[in-house]
């Protein structure tokens, strides 16, 4: 789920074999589907960050939906679960590597540069400003979240 105004939200549904992408009006209280071209979008408030799906699994960016090209990251790894498993922020794109220990990495569209930002044995981050949040360590209780600054 993602908010792609005050008053609109938008999701992805499964319709068979295929996801597609709705939106659902709290002033009306009625769904839209998008484009059946669309399988996620992942909407933020700078346009410019906003991500799209398609159906066939290539990935985009910007309310102009540019093409993305990111070294190191199929397909495979841009969903964690039902949630979006990268985030993009200005030139810069992060997402959360499961092999081997678990790492959080950024990706710098303009050096062409990808780097380990920090270990997490769970997938769940955000990106705000120059902070990176994650959680730290999960216990079946409570989870431990953990804020880092970033250079």
């Amino acid at each position: 789920v993602s908010f792609k105004s005050a008053s609109e939200l938008s999701f992805s549904a499964k319709e068979g074999e295929r996801w597609r992408v709705y939106t659902y009006h709290t002033d009306t209280q009625s769904v839209t589907a998008e484009s059946p071209e669309w399988a996620f979008i992942q909407f933020t408030p700078d346009r410019d960050n906003t991500l799209w799906l398609s159906a066939d699994h290539t990935l985009y960016y910007s309310a102009q939906q540019i093409k993305a090209d990111i070294p190191g990251t199929p397909s495979a790894i841009l969903l964690n679960g039902r949630q979006w498993n990268l985030r993009k922020q200005d030139s810069l794109w992060y997402w959360y590597d499961r092999e081997g220990p678990g790492q959080i990495k950024r990706f710098h569209a303009q050096n062409g540069s990808i780097e380990s930002l920090a270990e997490s044995g769970v997938g769940h981050f955000d990106v705000q400003g120059r902070s990176l949040l994650f959680i730290n360590s999960s216990e079946s209780q409570s989870n431990l979240f953990r804020t880092i600054s970033q250079n």
